[in-house]
């Protein structure tokens, strides 16, 4: 049995942000253009006539027109007012600036987080001695697929024969985890659990006719390389056609990663 890390589908996301923001800085030069338009359109249409026109007999041109009636606007709003909607201007501007690379960062951050963290869980599994007079024992390859070590990995797997489908879940592993150790990316490390009773005729059939199954439960324990706890269930099942085979498969319930 195989298994692949769970996808890293942050590119959407970031995608979706990038257009957002492309879309906002759009709209917002757009009406910045519309505003200016309509100001220069209202400044124009209370100037003499003569404004289009080089200066002649006294008329001013379209500049110095604009210019002096800024300056008459300008000083009939007060000095401190306009530094006052200049500073706040400003700091709405900086906000939203600030608002928006914290939240691309972080978006970032969480991306390279869950692209390069480590993922720790079952590569394969084979279950042997599947005959009568066999004790079965499943031998498991626990994997870390990501990019960075983990740390303080800690593991355990129980095989157990039970009705299939379960009626309750596998009981868990009472005996002592093994120490701590780390995993380095692309690492492996194989776990075997098996059940000490030998098969027979009734139960070898019990296991063919799908009444039964052989399960192995189990979880993984480990800090990524970010310094954050993670955890990997797994519950895994053969019966009817997997008998021949010795492989399994993961139960409907019972597997879950962090």
């Amino acid at each position: 049995m195989s298994a692949a890390i769970l996808g890293t589908g942050d590119w959407g996301m970031l995608e979706a942000l990038a257009k957002w923001s492309r879309a906002r800085l759009f709209w917002t030069l757009a009406l910045s253009y519309v505003a200016i338009l309509e100001g220069m359109s209202w400044l124009t249409s209370r100037g003499p006539l003569c404004v289009v026109e080089a200066a002649q007999n006294g008329c001013p041109t379209l500049h110095v027109f604009f210019i002096t009636s800024v300056a008459n606007i300008l000083e009939a709003i007060g000095h401190d007012w306009v530094i006052a909607m200049s500073a706040s201007a400003s700091a709405v501007f900086t906000g939203t600036l600030w608002w928006s690379t914290r939240k691309l960062w972080k978006a970032g951050e969480i991306h390279s987080e869950r692209q390069l963290r480590a993922y720790v869980m079952i590569d394969a599994v084979n279950v042997e001695n599947l005959t009568i007079g066999g004790c079965p024992e499943a031998r498991l390859t626990i994997k870390n697929s990501g990019q960075t070590p983990a740390f303080n990995l800690t593991h355990w797997a129980r095989m157990g024969f039970y009705t299939f489908p379960l009626t309750s879940p596998v009981p868990p592993r009472t005996t002592e985890l093994l120490p701590p150790r780390p995993l380095a990316p692309g690492a492996t490390v194989h776990v075997y659990t098996g059940i000490s009773k030998e098969l027979n005729s009734a139960t070898l059939a019990a296991l063919e006719s799908r009444s039964h199954a052989l399960y192995v439960a189990g979880e993984i324990r480990y800090d990524d390389a970010f310094g954050v706890p993670r955890e990997t269930d797994f519950c895994l099942f053969c019966t009817g056609p997997q008998v021949a085979k010795g492989s399994m498969a993961s139960y409907n319930t019972g597997n879950r990663i962090t």
